[in-house]
């Protein structure tokens, strides 16, 4: 998947993410080609906040308001 700007961007569906979520953007942070990443907060509490920019990433976060599974959160990050 692209960003539409030719960048790649990889969908990554949260909820409630422990402190190993931080390993998994350090991943991301050691890649040569960094994508954009779209991370859907599948209705956490409290509601994820994130610092790409921390991790030497772009990003955004799509929060939804409801869970209702990973494969409604994958395509609703796809949109």
């Amino acid at each position: 998947m692209t960003d539409g700007r030719g960048r790649i961007a990889c969908c990554l569906p949260v909820r409630n993410p422990g402190p190993e979520f931080d390993l998994t953007l350090a991943s991301f942070a050691a890649l040569d080609l960094k994508p954009h990443l779209i991370v859907v907060d599948d209705a956490s509490e409290p509601p994820l906040r994130l610092d790409f920019g921390r991790h030497g990433l772009t990003g955004q976060v799509v929060r939804r308001s409801r869970s209702t599974g990973i494969a409604d959160a994958l395509n609703e990050g796809f949109h």
